[in-house]
Formats: C-alpha cells, structure tokens, sequence
C-alpha cells in the first residue's frame, strides 16, 4: 500500500513533463523545429523497455530536422528522455474461504435428566431433539447437565453429556 501514493507520484509526474514538453513546443515559432519539437515527445502508452545501447547510440546522432532548424536541437535536448517502465509482476489473487461451520454445539439438557435408552429422545435446551440411534443405555442422576454435540466419522453424531461415561450416537429429530 506505500507504494501505490508513489506510483501516482511518478505517473502524475510523467504527465506533467509531458504538458511542460508541448508548452515548449508550442512556443517555437519555426516550422520544422517546432515539428521536431513533437517528434522529439515520448508517445504515450504501453511504456517497452529500451536497451542502453539504443538509448546512448540515439542521444548521440542529431535528429535529421535538428539539422534543418537550428532552434530544433535545442528543443530536442530540453525534453527529458523517458525511464524504461518495467511491469511488477502479478500477485495472485486470494480466493475467500466459505465461513467453517462448528463441529460441536454446546447446549443443555433442562431439569432432572436420568440417563437413555435406545430409541429416547432428549430435548435440549436451544429446543433441539435428538433421538438415541445406538444399542448404549446409561442410568445417570443429572440436574441441568451440559451437552455438547459433536461430529463423528461418515456423519455421525455423538451427545457428550457431562457426568456420563458414555456418549451415545443420536440422530436429530427436530
């Protein structure tokens, strides 16, 4: 994010080069060297990168309207040449992660709760009921115990009920 003011910095700096460039053009008052004068403006768009070589073997041989127009080189040389852009590469864009849903939920069984046997259902106190679907009994004397449920292995759910020794697989009803 720090780089991205001075981004704008150098982009909105090119521009204004660029304007400075053509109010001096503008004001030449000699055809040919005001054409020069143009031709002399880096173009605007996809910015390539040029080799040192080419820029150094350019700066060195006068432009054939300089030679025409004495004024032209002078124009020419007053223009700054252009840095070679290069592109920053990509960054892969992070794809959002749908929310992760609890693999437990706690509530509680409400009063006086006195153990299972298959087939029971057992109201919980966020208004749940679940269904005993294993083969387990346990005879308990609770009041108020918590109950957790949790995610088993192939979709099965166990009711953690504290104070109990056993959790038993149960199924939701309602």
């Amino acid at each position: 994010m720090k780089t991205l003011p001075l981004l704008m910095l150098l982009a909105t700096g090119s521009a204004l080069a660029d304007d400075a460039a053509l109010l001096r053009c503008r004001a030449i008052s000699d055809a040919a060297a005001r054409v020069a004068c143009y031709d002399a403006i880096p173009v605007a768009g996809p910015r390539a990168a040029v080799p040192a070589a080419a820029v150094t073997a350019t700066a060195s041989t006068p432009a054939p309207a300089a030679a025409a127009a004495p004024g032209a080189a002078q124009a020419a040389a007053a223009v700054p040449a252009e840095p070679a852009w290069t592109a920053l590469p990509a960054k892969p864009i992070a794809k959002a992660e749908p929310p992760k849903q609890s693999d437990s939920v706690e509530s509680s069984i409400e009063g006086n709760f006195l153990g299972w046997v298959p087939g029971q259902r057992i109201r919980l106190a966020n208004g749940q009921i679940w269904r005993v679907e294993d083969g387990s009994t346990e005879d308990t004397d609770l009041r108020n115990p918590k109950a957790v449920l949790r995610k088993g292995m192939l979709g099965a759910v166990h009711l953690d009920i504290e104070g109990a020794y056993r959790a038993p697989r149960v199924k939701r009803v309602q």
